[in-house]
């Protein structure tokens, strides 16, 4: 299978990032953390461990029997499955937390990592990849980074 290794680094960096990020909350505050990092810092773990699982998806396809253009095209829908069940839950508990900065470009790529999953499962406008697969997988780490930045950086106040 293709891009194995570049898919198992994103696992890994989503798993370094997230861990990283549990350290640094923790450290950075006193006593309890305020709701609003609660909520940032949930999401963050979410978006983490998506990542991770993506990385893993195409070798578990693999393993199914699942080859070449079925395979990424398997693996776009299960991308696709993930980023509506992560919507619906953050949008469930993003109540009364106030967006960032960050939330218009993370929701951007989101939409269009959404439309580019869409689009390589179809297979309408191109041939099932893993190019367009690994970019999806990015983009889940992206968003987990930028997350990570709005913890660290956008403090809510006492």
């Amino acid at each position: 299978m293709e891009l194995h290794d570049e898919l198992l680094t994103v696992a890994e960096l989503a798993i370094g990032i997230a861990g990283f990020a549990a350290v640094v909350t923790a450290f950075s505050t006193r006593g309890r953390l305020h709701p609003h990092d609660i909520a940032r810092f949930r999401t963050l773990i979410v978006n983490a461990g998506v990542a991770a699982i993506l990385g893993f998806v195409p070798s578990l396809l693999l393993a199914m029997g699942y080859s070449d253009t079925s395979l990424w095209r398997a693996a776009s829908l299960v991308m696709i499955a993930f980023a509506v069940l992560s919507w619906v839950g953050s949008s469930l508990q993003a109540r009364g937390v106030p967006t960032s900065v960050a939330t218009l470009p993370i929701l951007s790529l989101g939409v269009l990592n959404l439309l580019l999953q869409a689009a390589n499962s179809s297979g309408l406008i191109w041939r099932p990849s893993g190019a367009a697969y690994l970019a999806g997988t990015l983009v889940w780490l992206a968003a987990t980074v930028a997350i990570f930045v709005v913890i660290v950086v956008d403090r809510p106040a006492a």
